[in-house]
């Protein structure tokens, strides 16, 4: 059980698990939802590199969510792309949405009347000069307790507050990315740790299988469409309106197995085709370079002609839609990272 460092004065009005949280192209799982009187609290696990994670402790101040009108900015939604959702709206104009996954149908109500009341207590209890456009206090980057703009310390833990104050923007645990694309960020925990992160999500209400391939801070880079018939078996990838690479799945390569191998292509030029090893689980090896690929539902791994893992592909079950994780080390394998980790959706995610 994590600790939810709660402040003086703070106590937890509700909470649930399984939950999942959407900033622009990013998207968490979080593993434990609370509400306090203060913040919304997100416990989740952060990948820090292959096989390694950390848990992350995160903290929203109820102050940053939009007031119009008397009216708190949280309502539940029919997003194009997420479904049913809570939708909170900040006094900044970021837009985030919560997916509730535990009893959702009887939890949505009961999370938006908890969270309108929470915020709108929060403006009732401040002293009226605090609700004018001049403000003279800030927050915390180390517990989220707000201070005072000249506060060389913060009162309740100590911190120093010339590091880099946040006014009326979430607390973040130190050292956190942005949750949000903000392109002026400085590089990921990704790309610090040595590991590069995309995220492949399949578009919803589409006829066929489409998907938008995201790079760690959010921000679209390609998108990938299925193409021909029957069961979809090619895959075009595009830079805008440009087509960059395709997969493409052959029926007849293997007649004795039975099963289909794949063909990868960039720029036009045929880079790799997957041989299957007879093997009961999906397991291909590439001659061109000597890789080797195992793809399972959950997660499938690409292994250089060394031996080392050279990309992984991970399945996230709770995101509302089908999104994949694809981590490579590598800044030059990003174009195989792309097509492979789409040979393992087309292999186990298509039909």
């Amino acid at each position: 059980m994590e600790n939810l460092r709660l402040m003086a004065g703070e106590a937890v009005l509700i909470q649930t698990t399984d939950a999942g949280l959407y900033s622009g192209d990013h998207e968490i799982d979080i593993d434990e939802l609370y509400l306090t009187n203060q913040n919304l609290i997100y416990i989740y696990e952060k990948s820090t590199g292959f096989f390694k994670s950390e848990t992350v402790v995160q903290k929203i101040p109820l102050t940053s969510i939009a007031v119009t009108n008397g009216v708190a900015q949280v309502d539940i939604v029919n997003d194009e792309d997420y479904g049913k959702s809570l939708q909170l709206v900040y006094s900044d104009g970021r837009r985030e949405l919560l997916e509730l996954n535990v009893s959702p149908k009887k939890q949505y109500p009961v999370w938006k009347a908890a969270i309108s009341d929470a915020v709108l207590c929060l403006i009732k209890s401040k002293p009226a000069q605090q609700t004018t456009n001049t403000r003279d206090y800030v927050f915390c980057t180390n517990c989220g307790e707000k201070i005072g703009i000249n506060d060389k310390f913060c009162s309740l833990c100590g911190a120093p507050t010339n590091i880099d104050l946040m006014p009326s923007q979430q607390d973040v645990t130190q050292n956190d990315p942005p949750l949000g694309g903000d392109k002026g960020a400085s590089k990921s925990f990704f790309e610090e740790s040595g590991t590069y992160r995309l995220t492949v999500a399949e578009k919803r209400f589409t006829l066929r299988k489409n998907y938008i391939i995201s790079d760690s801070n959010g921000n679209e880079m390609y998108t990938a469409k299925s193409e021909g018939l029957p069961n979809i078996p090619e895959i075009g990838i595009y830079k805008g309106e440009k087509r960059v690479g395709r997969v493409a799945k052959e029926w007849f390569a293997n007649p004795i197995l039975g099963n289909p191998t794949y063909t990868i292509h960039w720029n036009n030029k045929c880079i790799g085709s997957l041989l299957q090893k007879f093997s009961l689980k999906l397991k291909f090896e590439i001659p061109e370079n000597g890789w080797k690929v195992d793809i399972g539902v959950m997660k499938s791994t690409v292994y250089d002609d060394s031996g080392s893992v050279a990309v992984q592909i991970k399945y996230l079950m709770s995101t509302g839609k089908p999104s994949f994780i694809v981590e490579y080390t590598n800044k030059g394998n990003e174009s195989p990272a792309i097509l492979l980790a789409l040979v393992a959706i087309m292999a186990c995610h298509m039909g």
